[in-house]
């Protein structure tokens, strides 16, 4: 049963040896992380996937994070309105440092500044 497209085949799932391992500091643990751990780098492309579990790997789906969800990852206040088409909004939240990594380096980088006042 195909896609209903002409000559095309039926997708077939990859072999379960061709899978990723599981990490090699965490051997319980598959790949990725929870919602329960911070989450890398927001680059300014979308890159953040969040997979939908099944019984079965073959079954589990991905959801690539919204704007709205990047939003509240980089600590914006829920009024604050970003311009743009969704590329544009990735674009400019990916470019953004969020407010708890903006205050630790500035916490770090007073004692520089009073000493070369």
């Amino acid at each position: 049963m195909g896609d209903g497209r002409p000559n095309f085949k039926k997708f077939k799932p990859y072999a379960a040896a061709t899978r990723a391992p599981p990490r090699a500091d965490r051997p319980d643990r598959p790949q990725g992380r929870t919602t329960a751990e911070p989450l890398t780098t927001v680059a300014t492309k979308p890159h953040h996937p969040l997979v939908i579990p099944a019984p079965t790997v073959d079954d589990c789906t991905l959801q690539m994070l919204t704007v709205e969800e990047l939003q509240l990852v980089q600590r914006f206040p829920a009024d604050y309105i970003i311009q743009g088409n969704q590329t544009e909004a990735i674009l400019q939240i990916g470019n953004a440092v969020s407010v708890n990594a903006a205050r630790w380096l500035g916490e770090r980088l007073l004692p520089s500044l009073a000493l070369a006042a």
